[in-house]
């Protein structure tokens, strides 16, 4: 199997609950890889930083993966949780996009088996960096949850519609989102048509996350919805980047060639372990 390409910003993230504070490396990418490395799927790298906070790539499973682009900021995202699926969150919106230009040498020197893009603002990525990917004839998966995020007072994230979505999914193979973000963007319908809707936008497959209900897939291709409970979490940890654990083991028994619904269920079984056990290696 050819390596899988993520591409993203990484972030600092502040996780707080009732009876505690951590202060730790995060972002999508960060969750990605602990899976990638746990089912030995190869993988590659592309995150941005700034260059003060690059000692947090050792924190990564294989820092050696990792492509390191450097900017003027490093997001943080600040996440108090009211309860484990409730949280109130807010950011420094750091505005430094991924360009053309930044992932242009591996890209053009790597084959790829899919690009995951993993936008955690609506800033991380100009449309075009979409445009320039797709010319690379190879599936494109991407995380919606940045390209709905807005700064609203306090500098809290709320969600909002983004009217970039109908020129950038066109070029996605795999859309991923959680039942808020899904009803944001539609917020009257149930999900079936929600993600039936997101389908006729371009995406092959469109999956919806609900926590501890499972998750919702459409296929584009067969024209059929599958939902899949989520497997009983026996204890809970925190459960930041349970979604972007989902995405990397979803993806990559997909890209082993396994069905919609056992690709499904397997994600489950390996999120609800990452709750658990916090992550996996």
């Amino acid at each position: 199997m050819k390596p899988v390409l993520a591409i993203g910003p990484l972030s600092k993230d502040i996780l707080i609950n009732k009876t505690q504070k951590i202060e730790k490396t995060g972002g999508a990418l960060y969750y990605q890889s602990q899976i990638y490395q746990y089912l030995k799927t190869p993988y590659q790298i592309i995150l941005s930083l700034k260059t003060e906070d690059k000692n947090l790539i050792n924190n990564f499973p294989n820092p050696e993966k990792i492509h390191p682009i450097y900017k003027k900021e490093t997001i943080t995202f600040t996440n108090k949780y009211l309860t484990p699926e409730k949280r109130i969150q807010t950011s420094n919106f750091a505005n430094t996009p991924i360009t053309i230009e930044d992932i242009k040498p591996l890209t053009e020197n790597i084959n790829f088996s899919a690009i995951i893009l993993n936008p955690l603002l609506k800033t991380d990525f100009n449309l075009n960096i979409y445009q320039y990917l797709n010319t690379l004839k190879t599936p494109i998966y991407l995380s919606i949850q940045g390209l709905l995020r807005t700064q609203s007072k306090n500098n809290q994230i709320k969600l909002e519609k983004n009217k970039d979505l109908n020129q950038i999914l066109p070029y996605i193979t795999g859309l991923f989102l959680d039942q808020f973000e899904a009803q944001t963007l539609y917020p009257n319908d149930p999900l079936d048509l929600i993600a039936y809707k997101l389908s006729k936008l371009g995406p092959l497959e469109t999956i919806i996350t609900q926590a501890h209900k499972g998750s919702l897939i459409h296929s584009k291709i067969t024209n059929t919805t599958i939902s899949v409970p989520a497997v009983k979490v026996q204890e809970e940890n925190f459960p930041t980047g349970a979604g972007d654990t989902y995405m990397a083991a979803y993806i990559s028994q997909r890209l082993n060639g396994y069905s919609i619904n056992y690709s499904a269920e397997f994600a489950s079984e390996i999120t609800s372990k990452k709750i658990e056990w916090g992550k996996l290696i």
